[in-house]
C-alpha cells in the first residue's frame, strides 16, 4: 500500500494529477491515519478540487472529479468544495446540477450555515418548496444577515400554499423515489438529491420529506429532520404517522417543553375532530348492553360526558377466561401486554358487539398493541409501580393518540377494590401538566391549578363495575386510579387502546366478532 502511494506522489509531482488521483483513492483507510500520509493525499485532493472548480468556472461539470477529490481531503476542505460548485452552477441558472453539487456538501457539513442557504436556494429553484422551507427555517436561525434572513421568510411563506397531500403522487416523485432506494446505502448525497427531487415539481410526494428526515437525522441533522416534519404538518396537519414521528424526533432530542405543548396543541384539535361534543350534562353515564337503544345511549354520553359504563356488555365466562389465563401462573403478576399475552379468539370475544358498535361508529381501529395493556392494583400499594395512574393524567396526552380506551375490569372494583375515578370532559381540552421542561412520570399529570378547577366545577365519577361491564372513555378525559381506606380486595384489568387508522401504531388482530 505504501507504493501506491509513493505512486501516487511521484505522479503528483510529475504533473500527471489524474492519475495521481486514482492511484490516491487506493491507499487504505488504516494508512491515513498517519499523519504524513493524510497531508500527501490532502495535497493531491486539494489540486485537483482547485483544477476540477476552474474547469466548472469554464462551464463544464466536474461531479466525477470533485467526488474522487473531496475523499482525499478534510470535511470541511470538501464541503466548501462542493458549495462553490454549487453557487457557481446556481449562477448559471443550472438549479439541478447546482442541487445535486449542495447535496454533497450537506453530507459532508448539514450545519454549515452558508451550505444551507445555498441547499434552500437550489431547492426552490427545482420548484421543491416544501424543501426549501425546511431547510430555511434551520439556516434562519444560524443567520444575522437580514436581507438572506429575509429571503429565507419568503422560502417558508412559500410552504403554506404547499402543493403535498395525503394520498397524491406523481409519475415523477414515484421514479425519484425509486431511484433514491438505490443510492440510500452506496451514496448519501444521491440519495438526498433524489428525495429532494420526488418532492418537487407538481406532484410532490410528502413521504419524500418524510423518509429524508429520517436519513438526515440518522446522521445526525435534526433540527433539519424537525423541520421537514414541520412542514409536512403545514400541509397535511394532524396526520398521525407524521406527528408520531415529530414527537419522536423531539423526545430524541430532548425539546421535551415543545414536546409537551405540541402534544397539546395536536391532541386538542384531534380530539375535537374525532370525538365531536355533545352539551347534554343530563345524559346517563350507565347504558345496560342488549336493551333498545343501547348504541344510541352509549353515543350520547360518550359526546356529552366522555365517557359511557356499559353494564353487562361482555359474558362473564369470558371474563373469567381471561383472567385465568393471564393471572393463573403468577398471581402478583403487575403488568400484561395484550398485543403478547391475549390470543386473537380472546381478543375478539372481549370485543363485545355493543363496544364493537361503539369503535365502528367512531371510526377506530385497532386495538393498539403498542398503548393497551393491563395491570394489577393492590390497595397495599398506595404508591405502586405506576405512580402516574394514581394522578389526574389524560389518555391522549400520555399516549399521544386520539384514542378510545376500553377499559376492561376482570374483578369488581370501585367498592372494595381500587376503581377509576372520572371527571366529564365537556371541552376536550388537553391541560397542562406538572412538569414540561423535563420528562418524568409528572410530565403527564395535571398541573394542580387545573385539576381544582375542574374539581370545583365536576364532580368526580367513581363507577361501580361488575364483572361483565366495560367502560369507554376518550382520550381527554381526566381520570385517575382510585383508592380508598376501604378497599382491602385487588384489582386486576385490561385497556384496550382504539384510535384513527393513520394514528395506528403496532396493529392487533381483532378477528371476526361472535
Amino acid at each position: 500500500m505504501l507504493q501506491t502511494l509513493n505512486a501516487a506522489v511521484e505522479r503528483f509531482n510529475a504533473g500527471d494529477l489524474a492519475e495521481a488521483v486514482r492511484l490516491a483513492t487506493l491507499v487504505s483507510g488504516e494508512l491515513r491515519a498517519d499523519q504524513a500520509v493524510a497531508a500527501a493525499l490532502d495535497a493531491i485532493g486539494s489540486s485537483a478540487i482547485e483544477q476540477a472548480l476552474a474547469q466548472e468556472l469554464a462551464g463544464h461539470m466536474m461531479d466525477a472529479v470533485l467526488e474522487t477529490a473531496t475523499a482525499l481531503v478534510a470535511p470541511a476542505t470538501a464541503c466548501a468544495a462542493w458549495g462553490h460548485a454549487a453557487a457557481l452552477r446556481l449562477g448559471a441558472d443550472d438549479a439541478s446540477d447546482a442541487l445535486r453539487a449542495v447535496c454533497f456538501a450537506v453530507e459532508f457539513a448539514h450545519d454549515d450555515p452558508r451550505v444551507l442557504a445555498v441547499f434552500a436556494e437550489c431547492a426552490a429553484r427545482i420548484d421543491a418548496p416544501d424543501v426549501a422551507a425546511a431547510v430555511a427555517i434551520v439556516a434562519r436561525a444560524r443567520s444575522a444577515d437580514e436581507p438572506l434572513r429575509a429571503r429565507f421568510d419568503e422560502l417558508i411563506d412559500r410552504a403554506r400554499h404547499s402543493r403535498l397531500e395525503r394520498d397524491a403522487v406523481s409519475d415523477d416523485a414515484t421514479s425519484w423515489t425509486a431511484d433514491a432506494e438505490t443510492w440510500r446505502a452506496a451514496s448519501p448525497a444521491r440519495y438526498i438529491f433524489s428525495k429532494v427531487m420526488a418532492a418537487a415539481g407538481a406532484g410532490p410526494t410528502w413521504t419524500a420529506l418524510y423518509d429524508l428526515a429520517f436519513f438526515l437525522g440518522a446522521r445526525g441533522a435534526t433540527d433539519l429532520a424537525i423541520a421537514l416534519l414541520d412542514v409536512i404538518t403545514w400541509a397535511v396537519p394532524d396526520f398521525g404517522k407524521v406527528e408520531l414521528a415529530h414527537d419522536e424526533w423531539l423526545q430524541k432530542t430532548e425539546q421535551y417543553e415543545k414536546m409537551l405543548q405540541r402534544r397539546r396543541d395536536v391532541m386538542g384539535r384531534a380530539m375535537g375532530a374525532h370525538y365531536p361534543i355533545l352539551a347534554d350534562a343530563d345524559s346517563a353515564w350507565t347504558v345496560q348492553a342488549g336493551i333498545s337503544g343501547d348504541i344510541d345511549a352509549a353515543m350520547t354520553s360518550l359526546k356529552s360526558h366522555g365517557f359511557v359504563l356499559l353494564k353487562g356488555a361482555i359474558d362473564p365466562s369470558i371474563i373469567d377466561e381471561t383472567a385465568a389465563m393471564l393471572f393463573t401462573k403468577d398471581p402478583d403478576r403487575y403488568f400484561v401486554q395484550p398485543a403478547d399475552d391475549i390470543p386473537t379468539d380472546l381478543l375478539s370475544r372481549l370485543v363485545a358487539p355493543l363496544p364493537r358498535l361503539v369503535i365502528q361508529r367512531l371510526g377506530l381501529v385497532g386495538p393498539d398493541g403498542a398503548t393497551s395493556h393491563g395491570r394489577q392494583v393492590l390497595p397495599s400499594q398506595k404508591q405502586h409501580k405506576d405512580a402516574l395512574a394514581s394522578e389526574y393524567h389524560q389518555d391522549a396526552l400520555v399516549f399521544f393518540q386520539p384514542l378510545l380506551n376500553f377499559w376492561i375490569a376482570l374483578d369488581p372494583c370501585g367498592e372494595d377494590a381500587p376503581g377509576l375515578a372520572l371527571l366529564r370532559d365537556a371541552t376536550r381540552t388537553v391541560f397542562p401538566t406538572r412538569h414540561r421542561k423535563e420528562f418524568s412520570p409528572d410530565s403527564g399529570v395535571i398541573d394542580d391549578k387545573h385539576i381544582q378547577d375542574l374539581l370545583q366545577n365536576y364532580k368526580e365519577t367513581v363507577p361501580i363495575i361488575d364483572i361483565g361491564d366495560v367502560l369507554l372513555f376518550i382520550g381527554t378525559v381526566p381520570h385517575r386510579t382510585y383508592i380508598n381506606q376501604n378497599m382491602t380486595k385487588g384489582r386486576r384489568s385490561i385497556e384496550l387502546r382504539f384510535v384513527p387508522r393513520d394514528w395506528l401504531m403496532q396493529p392487533m388482530n381483532l378477528g371476526p366478532s361472535t
